[in-house]
Formats: C-alpha cells, structure tokens, sequence
C-alpha cells in the first residue's frame, strides 16, 4: 500500500512540473479578467449614474401618457349611439356607416330635458381595466358639429364599484365638463381639472361628499352628448379626433422608482463582490483536489472495461435466447414460412410450409421443382423482385388446382430468401362481394347508378358505335308504398327489374339508379325506330299484372329515351335529354314512350319556370283567392261564391292559374298552394261574417293529391272550428278524376267525413272526361256543376242543349242542385232558365274579384241583374 501512494505522489509530481508553466498562465489570465470584470461594474455604475440624471431632466416627456382616437385607430373600441327612450323621451340616434366616428340624432320636444350622445368605450372585453390618467392632463377632441345646439357635454366616466348600490348595474363615476360648440369643425381642448361630477349622479346614487370628487383613475370611456336646454331638431358629429394626454405616474412615484432600484443595484453589486471572495477560496480548493479526482477516473476506467466486457457476454447470451423463441415463433406460426439459398433450395421450412407444399419440400430440395410453370414465374418474378431492390416485395397467387388464393411477402437475406406466406381465400371472395355490392343495387341485384354511369362514359369516349339510353319511371310507385307498405314495393321493383332484365338482349345494360327509376343501355341501335321496337318489348313484358298477398298490381311505366350522338356527346347532355323526354311522357298521360325531341327542352324550362314562380309566390305571400259569384237565374240574388286561384308577380300585377299550372303536378308546390287558399278563405269568411256580408257559402276546389294524403278532411275541419266556422257555410268542388285510381277508398272516406260534419260536396266540370253514373250512387255529392264547354253551345247546339237539359233533369231526380259554369251571354242565361237550371256563374254576373271588393259585388249585382 505505501509503494502504491509513493508510486502515485511521484506521477503526480511529474505531471505538476510538466504543467506548472502551463498553470501559470491560466492563473494570470484568470487574475486578469477578475480584474477586468471589477472595472467593467464601475463602468456600468457610472453610466447608469448619468442615465439618471437625463431621466429626472426629461421626467415630463417620459411620463406622458396619449391616448388617440380617430376614424383610423378604432381597434380595441367599440361606440353606440343612445338617446333619452329609457326616460320616457323619443330622441332617436343613429351610426354613420360610412364613417366609424360619426353620427346623427333628431330630439324631440315630448321629453323635458331631451337628449343624446355617443359612448366610445374602451377595451370592452376587459371591462372596468381602463386608463389611468389621475395626475392630470387634457382631453382634446377635433369636432365638425352640425345643429341647433350652442353647448354640448362631455363625461368622462371612471369605473369603481364602490358608486353602485345594491340592484343596480351603474358603477361609473360621471366627471363632466360643459362647453360651447359653434357649426363646423372646430378643436376643443379641456383641462381635466375643469371636469366636475354630475349632481344628478351623485343624488341618484346617495354617495358621500368625499367620494363625490372627480376621479380619473380607470377611465373606461369618453361620452360626448348634447348640452343642457338643446334645440330640438337634427344634430349631426363627425368626430375626427380624440386625444386623451396625461401623466403616468406622479414625479414623487417616478424619484422613488429610481431610488429604489439604485439600492437594488448596490445591494446586487455588493453580494456579486462577496460572491466572487468565495469564487477565489472554492478555487483554491479545487486544485488540492484536482490530483485526487485524476486518480479516481484512472481507477473508473478499469472498471469501466470490465462492466464493459460483461455486458458484451450478456449481450451475447440474450441474442442467442432470442435466436432461439424466434425459431420456436416461425416454428409454431400460422403461416407459412420457409428459407431458400441462392440455388432455390430449401434451408428452413416451418410445420405449416410443409402442411401447404406437400411432402416432397424438404431441405435441401427446390423450391421450382413443387410448381408448375406459371406457378413458378409467379414465384420468381416476386423473388428477383426483392432481390433486385433489396428490399421486401409482395404478391398475391392463384393456385387453380386448389381454387386458392396465397398472399406471399419475399424478404431479401445475405445468403438467400426468407418466404410468408398465407391463404387468404376467404379475403378474395369477400373482396369480390364488397366491389359486386359497390357496382350492383343490392335489392334487384342489377348494376346501380355508378356502373351505369362508368358503362355510359366508356361507351361515349369510345365513339365507335351508337348506342341508346332509356330512362324508365315506375307510374303510381308511391301509392303501392303508401297503401300496400314497403315490402310490397320491395316485390314490386324486384318483379320489375325481373322483366326488364328479360326484355333486352345479351349487350344491353339494365340498372336501377334509385328509388323506382331504371335505365337501359341498348347497344348499337342508332334510330328512333329502333327504340320504339325495344320499348314494345319492354310494355309487352310489363303489361301483365303482378299478384302479391292476394293484391294485384300493375307495372307501368313512363320512358324517355335519347340517342348517341344525336341527342349529346356526353354522359350529361344523354342523362339530361332522356330526362326531358320522361317528363313528356308523363306529362303526356303515362305509359307510354317520348324520344327526346329539342322542342322538350323549352317546354320543359317552361314548366321549370311555372314551378319557380309558383315557389316564389308562395315565399312573397302573393298567392291569393279571388272570389266569382254563384247566383239565381231568376232573382239575381248572389247564393255563393267559388274561390279561385289568383298570384301576383313582383310589379303587382294578377296573373290566373294557367300560368302556373306545371306547379300542379309538383306535389310538394300544389299542397302548399292548397294551404295558402284554404288558409285565406278561412281568414275571408271571417271578414265577411264581422262585416255581416251576405256571402252564403264558399266552395273551394281541392284536388287529387290533396285527398292521397288521408288528412285533409281533419285539417278543414280543424281550421274552420279553430275559426268558430259552420261547416255549412264551405263547399268542396272535385272532379271526377279524383274518383280514380287507387286511392279510391281513402276519397270515399274523405268525403264521407265531410259530408257528415255538414261540408256539401260539388261535383265540378260533369258531363265530361269520366263521368259515371256509379259516381254519384258510390259518393256523397250534393251538387252537379255543368261544365263551361257544354253552356256555351246550349242556345246553338242541339246535342249541347240535350246534354244541358239531361243532366238538369238527372239532378233534380236524384234531389242535388244543378249549377250552369261559363254563363256569358243573356241568351245563354235564358235557355237555361228555360230547360229547369236555377244556379249559374259566369263573367255575365261578375268576374272573380278580391276578397275586398266582395260587398261592392254584393250591393251592385241585384241591380245590375234588374237592368239587364
């Protein structure tokens, strides 16, 4: 132990003669910068010394504190106007939106002491933080003032909550200062001195004397307002500038500031030189100790390289440990895996490989030799794959034999090929089902509005060939849903589908785009006749009916169809015409088919713009009934009168319903013009009844769509019982059409349940279209209406008058009235009193007119009728 430390001591002695000069010199430098860095502090004190100095000679521009506020420099302000409502006054103010700072009111004399102003307020979203200008300043404002008044007013208000008083809201002292105002721009500056607090604030809130003073602390705005006794009349600000000067701190609290931090800085100075003492002893120490530490790290080292060679051990077993879990993990995988050399034979094959390619692949053996050719270029084109990028490659494999599908993943090694592989058959079909499902209507199983529309693209990019696009719209779809339920329209489309897909030929594309619209691609057809043959076909199969639950339902269909490239070029413009040309043929009675034809177009965008107007009438509230009498033909006197339909366009003037009548067939627009009448007729009759207008009745006419819904009957009611309305006063007008169809049972019960409540029911244009004598037996009419076509020839036309006089005689055997529409001349009016006829309407008695002018019709018409 004692021949160690001599051996020690002696290094350390040669290692200090080698290095003593080497010390010294570090030791003069540090010397030298301690030094150094003493001379710099007093440097530092003596130009803070002077910094001082100039900060006491300069305190007044120092301390001045400026607020600006200009058209420009609004940010973190917000302004309102206000006047004196809150005080039973009417002074009204409003902003000049043009210009930030300006603004306008008109006083008004109601009010005692009328007056306004405009608060600017700042920084509202930390309100009650506002600016400290208690040691006094100016406020300058640059003005242009326009108006009766010669003074305005100034507040200045300060926030402080010790001014509110429990319930009330109001904690802002009011300094203000008067001053007088002349027209035009003009610069006022005033002293805050000058600003005083308002007495009634200081009554209203009971404060104290002592806190009654003014107080500018936390200014949170600035509110100029009109002065005492103004003129009534328009006042006009435009204010384009406001200055606020003051100081920040007092000059006291400034001295104080800087005597504070000058002992601040000596106290620093002083612990930084008491700091630096115990810097030179720490040092000293540090080089008694430095030799001790140099022994310590030579002793470390050694024992660094000995942890060091047992952790590279450890490292060593811990690889061989993982060597061996990963063999037992690819071992006991569900996949397959193997490992071929550079010569394609096998160095590694886990249970699973063996299981998969048989029991010829053992080690040593080639991987080519298990496959066939194909099998084998797929395999080597994924292997010089991996290779040649040294990197993983993958691939997915079919192995007919099997009707398998393999994914495989080759990973490059320095001596070979390491494979996985897995089946993944079941991934491929479900693969397959999900893109079947993505191009087909999961319901009919037919290709859906996507394929179509990829199948139309194609064919039109080609342009090698015409082809034809039919559109086809299930007719009366909704209903079956509506009556029947969902799953019968389910059966109904697939039973459609069905024979579509059976009516065309091998090449052509049947596809549901959605709800009950189909299409049909027809390859190579290039003629309008030639879609008029396919169409055939396709009426032919739908012709016969369909049997579900015991219900028999029909397949019909509207079709329209456009050729390439005679009717478009692109998908849009084919889509767009077959569209076109569906609308006409169900406008056209349903059915049937219409090939597009350019004149659909404009016809069409008229429709559209029927529609349009109808909506925008209705969003307007310019939908209106007007009201045509329906009078005795022997007195004159008025028993009723028809509400009939009446819009008005943006200038006002009246249109009839035959300008919008393509609304009609857009359920949503038709139910919503029904809405507006009936609500309107329901207000009118009220009218007439406070008015005490002998109106006897109103019949309102109601169509097919109105009654599919199965409600109508509860909303007339209900409206004209939440209008203390007898039933007996409204009449409901209906043409037979409504008798048609499907919905024939729901129309009996409609009106059956008007009928009961006492709602008398019309039955409007007979004689025409589908009358049917099983009509009025089945429903409960009360009213024959002879349409207008039949009235004009009645004087002129013996088969018209033999009509005329069989349905007078039909209506009085079966006890309902009979009303004569159209009645336009006296001769007219004559031969139908003549035949039995009591009722009639026409424009010889009046014209529809607006509800206002229904008691001039009233008083007028008697002696209109006397005269005649």
């Amino acid at each position: 132990m004692v021949t160690l430390q001599r051996e020690f001591d002696r290094q350390r002695v040669g290692r200090t003669i080698r290095r003593g000069g080497m010390g010294r010199l570090r030791t003069r430098m540090r010397v030298t910068a301690r030094h150094a860095a003493r001379f710099g502090i007093e440097i530092v004190l003596l130009g803070l010394m002077v910094a001082t100095v100039c900060l006491v000679i300069w305190q007044d521009s120092l301390l001045r504190r400026t607020l600006v506020i200009d058209p420009v420099n609004t940010r973190g302000f917000v302004g309102h106007v206000y006047g004196d409502k809150d005080l039973d006054g009417n002074s009204e103010g409003q902003l000049d939106p043009a210009r930030p700072l300006a603004w306008s009111c008109i006083l008004r004399t109601a009010y005692e002491y009328p007056f306004c102003g405009f608060e600017i307020l700042f920084d509202p979203d930390r309100f009650a933080r506002g600016y400290d200008f208690s040691h006094g300043g100016t406020i300058t404002i640059d003005l242009n003032y326009q108006g009766p008044g010669d003074r305005l007013r100034i507040h200045l208000k300060n926030h402080d909550p010790r001014y509110s008083l429990p319930g009330k809201n109001e904690s802002n002292k009011f300094n203000r200062v008067e001053f007088p105002v002349r027209q035009g721009f003009q610069r006022i500056e005033l002293p805050l001195d000058q600003f005083a607090v308002a007495d009634w604030w200081v009554n209203g809130n009971r404060i104290t004397p002592e806190l009654a003073s003014p107080q500018f602390d936390n200014v949170v705005s600035v509110d100029l307002q009109t002065g005492s006794a103004p003129g009534a009349g328009p006042h006009r600000f435009r204010v384009d500038r406001i200055t606020l000067e003051g100081a920040l701190i007092s000059p006291a609290h400034f001295h104080l500031i800087l005597l504070v931090g000058w002992l601040l800085l000596i106290t620093a100075v002083s612990a930084r030189r008491i700091a630096r003492l115990k810097s030179d002893l720490a040092y000293q120490r540090q080089l008694e100790h430095e030799a001790v530490r140099r022994a310590a790290e030579a002793v470390a080292a050694v024992a660094e390289r000995e942890a060091a060679q047992c952790l590279a051990e450890e490292s060593r077993l811990r690889a061989e440990r993982g060597a061996a879990r990963v063999q037992r993990v690819l071992e006991n995988t569900s996949d397959c895996v193997f490992s071929v050399d550079s010569d394609w034979c096998f160095t590694f094959l886990n249970d699973k490989a063996r299981e998969q390619l048989g029991a010829s692949a053992e080690i040593g053996t080639s991987l080519l030799d298990l496959f066939s050719s194909d099998q084998r270029q797929a395999f080597s084109h994924c292997f010089l794959q991996a290779l040649a990028h040294r990197r993983p490659a993958s691939r997915e494999i079919h192995f007919p034999p099997r009707n398998a599908w393999y994914e495989m993943c080759v990973v490059p090694e320095d001596d070979g090929l390491t494979v996985f592989f897995r089946e993944i058959t079941a991934r491929k079909a479900t693969e397959e089902q999900a893109r079947w499902l993505a191009t087909h209507d999961s319901l009919t199983g037919l290709p859906n509005r996507r394929l179509f529309q990829d199948r139309v693209d194609a064919l039109a990019g080609e342009g090698k060939s015409a082809f034809a696009l039919l559109m086809i719209d299930m007719d009366d779809f909704k209903q079956v849903n509506d009556t029947l339920g969902h799953d019968a329209g389910d059966a109904l489309l697939c039973e459609f589908a069905e024979r579509l897909r059976s009516a065309v030929r091998p090449g052509d594309l049947v596809a549901r785009l959605g709800g009950d619209e189909f299409a049909i691609i027809l390859t190579g057809v290039a003629s309008g006749s030639a879609v008029e043959q396919a169409s055939a076909r396709l009426f032919e199969r739908l012709r016969a009916p369909h049997v579900h639950a015991g219900a028999v339902l029909d397949l019909k269909a509207s079709i329209g169809a456009s050729l390439f490239p005679t009717d478009g070029r692109s998908r849009a413009e084919l889509l767009k015409h077959a569209d076109i040309a569906v609308y006409a043929a169900k406008a056209d009675g349903r059915g049937n088919l219409k090939l597009f034809e350019p004149e659909m177009r404009s016809a069409m965008q008229s429709r559209m713009s029927m529609v349009s107007l109808a909506r925008d009438a209705l969003a307007a509230d310019r939908i209106e009934p007007w009201y045509q009498p329906k009078v005795d033909l022997k007195t004159g006197r008025v028993i009723g009168f028809e509400a009939l339909l009446r819009w008005r366009d943006a200038g006002g003037r009246v249109h009839g319903p035959d300008t919008i009548v393509a609304a009609f067939d857009d359920p949503a627009v038709a139910g919503a013009i029904s809405e507006r009448i009936i609500d309107s007729v329901v207000t009118d009759i009220c009218r007439f009844r406070a008015a005490d207008l002998p109106f006897g009745h109103v019949a309102i006419n109601a169509s097919a769509a109105e009654f599919r819904c199965g409600r109508f009957a509860d909303r007339l009611l209900g409206r004209l019982a939440a209008a203390a309305i007898a039933p007996e006063l409204v009449q409901i007008e209906v043409t037979e059409t409504v008798f048609l169809g499907r919905g024939a049972n729901a129309v009996e019960q409609t009106l059956a349940r008007l009928s009961q409540a006492g709602v008398r029911i019309a039955l409007d244009d007979f004689g025409t279209g589908y009358a049917s004598l099983s009509h009025l037996k089945q429903f409960p009419v009360d009213i024959l209406k002879i349409d207008r076509s039949f009235v004009r020839d009645v004087a002129t036309s013996e088969n018209a008058a033999a009509i005329v006089s069989a349905v007078v005689n039909l209506g009085r055997s079966l006890d309902m009235d009979v009303v004569a529409e159209g009645i336009e001349t006296v001769e007219q009016g004559s031969w139908l009193m003549a035949m039995g006829c009591a009722l009639g309407q026409g424009f010889l008695y009046s014209r529809a007119v607006p509800a206002d002018a229904v008691r001039a019709l009233l008083l007028a018409l008697p002696a209109r009728q006397q005269a005649a």
